[in-house]
């Protein structure tokens, strides 16, 4: 990694290091344990993985919303299965 990529990965960790703090207090202060608040980054995690393979799939990322959609998330799932990996013949 060069020197702006680790400059990025300290944004993004600090941004969500301080996210994450923030929503432990609000849950805190709502009367919920604040370990609830990791569990709501359980599945923004998920779409950022799921992102990734789409973008490696030759896919949108914005696909990756599909895994809150019932049934069709399935259907995208399946559909990554059998498709060709890589799209372009190129990256092989």
């Amino acid at each position: 990694m060069s020197f702006t990529d680790w400059q990025g990965m300290v944004i993004i960790v600090s941004v969500l290091g301080a996210f994450g703090f923030v929503w432990a207090r609000i849950f805190g202060k709502a009367g919920y344990p604040r370990w609830w608040a990791v569990l709501m980054f359980v599945p923004l995690l998920n779409l950022f993985w799921v992102g990734r393979l789409f973008t490696k799939a030759g896919y949108s990322a914005w696909w990756a919303l599909t895994i809150f959609v019932p049934l069709l998330n399935i259907g995208m799932i399946l559909n990554l299965a059998f498709s060709e990996w890589p799209p372009h013949p190129e990256l092989r």
